[in-house]
């Protein structure tokens, strides 16, 4: 359990705030566990499971924050989730192959280990440490990886740099945006393809025929806007944030989102106006950060069926995204007022003002609805109350 006093600057961080690294060490640690516990029925992957466990145990007693650094990964820690809620299978040898070749490509696999074939095909092997995803010919009869190299058909390989074999094709997986946070040009997020919103039909991976530089360059100004005008915000990101996933290019509307089993992940739609990414980029941490505190407390003992009016959505929704929307949204309206008060371009259009007094309004009925319905565990009575304070602070100013 979190002690309640890191809670009271869980929103918006003081200056020097240790508040999210408090709650991320506990929670890294369960994403090693979890992923050295992946259910299996299939014995033919028995083998491979006895290994890589073994392999990740071994690291993470000498040194956690290596295995953490893998467990973490937004795609592998989805995967890992989801394959341990429902036993399957197939999903859980794509994160046993993947946590086989980031192993290995940090050197602590020890070795050889033979990678199966997946249904009788190749698996595709995908690391962000590495950046790219390899794909695998069928011709191919024997793969091994083990520290640093991989064998194909008895040819070792090194992994230090790009692969040089006919029956092996590179590609780029992810795009580094600021050195910290890449962008996903792939996603095995098992759950993506599930609607978050009601006017979405999923989360696929979609650049809307925009480049990748594009895209990079249009969330670096984003970032920017969020590291001059909340840079406590800026400084936490850098604990947590690793993806950015692109789902769709639309100038009228933006789409966002965040999966609670993907931590350092948000699904991002692109659109021309960089104040509008600003705010999506921290709407959508500020989600991924609560979901961090909601693997270790529910924060409300409200029923999950339980529908209430939405300050930001058109359908019912749990007292839960009440609170995930209060908590994203004052972060948003912190930025709009110091965007403001520092005199930045946009505030001098009035669709800013307006979109402000829109977000202000919001924030009110959703702290409202808190106080009036939430029954809190002692832990989200900490967070309701942090809350409380930063709308009402907002609300006077």
């Amino acid at each position: 359990m979190v002690s309640v006093a890191v809670l009271d600057d869980f929103t918006l961080p003081r200056e020097g705030s240790d508040t999210l690294r408090a709650v991320l060490s506990r929670v890294w640690p369960v994403l090693v566990r979890d992923a050295c516990e992946l259910p299996l029925t299939d014995p033919a992957l028995r083998a491979l499971h006895a290994r890589v466990t073994a392999a990740m145990r071994s690291l993470a007693a000498r040194d956690m924050g290596a295995a953490v650094r893998i467990a973490r990964r937004p795609s592998l820690a989805a995967r890992t989730g989801y394959a341990r809620a429902v036993t399957d299978d197939r999903t859980a040898s794509t994160v046993l192959c993947d946590l086989a070749f980031e192993l290995a490509l940090a050197g602590a696999l020890g070795g050889p280990v033979a990678i199966p074939r997946l249904r009788g095909a190749w698996p595709t092997l995908r690391s962000p440490a590495r950046g790219s995803e390899l794909t695998l010919d069928d011709a191919l009869t024997q793969v091994t990886l083990a520290n640093g190299v991989i064998a194909l058909d008895g040819a070792e390989r090194s992994l230090a740099g790009a692969l040089a074999h006919p029956c092996v094709t590179e590609r780029a997986a992810w795009r580094s945006i600021d050195g910290r946070v890449a962008l996903a040009l792939v996603d095995d997020n098992p759950v993506a393809a599930r609607s978050l919103h009601p006017e979405r039909a999923g989360n696929a991976i979609d650049l809307g025929e925009q480049p990748p530089e594009a895209w990079c360059a249009a969330l670096r100004e984003a970032f920017a806007i969020v590291e001059t005008h909340l840079p406590g915000m800026a400084r936490e990101r850098r604990l947590l944030a690793q993806t950015v996933a692109p789902v769709g290019v639309d100038d009228a509307r933006h789409f966002s989102c965040s999966y609670e089993g993907a931590p350092g992940a948000m699904y991002l739609s692109l659109h021309p106006d960089p104040v509008k990414m600003a705010e999506a980029v921290a709407h959508e941490f500020q989600h991924d950060k609560l979901h961090a505190l909601l693997r270790l407390d529910p924060l409300l003992e409200n029923a999950r069926v339980e529908g209430f009016r939405s300050p930001v959505r058109p359908d019912p929704r749990p007292l839960r995204a009440v609170l995930l929307a209060a908590h994203a949204f004052l972060a948003v309206e912190t930025l709009y007022r110091a965007m403001r008060d520092a005199g930045h371009e946009a505030a001098r259009h009035p669709r800013f003002d307006q979109r402000l007094a829109a977000v202000r309004e919001a924030n009110r009925e959703a702290v409202d609805a808190l106080v009036a319905y939430a029954r809190p565990t002692p832990l989200g009575r900490a967070l309701l109350d942090e809350l409380r304070a930063l709308e009402a602070s907002l609300r006077s100013a």
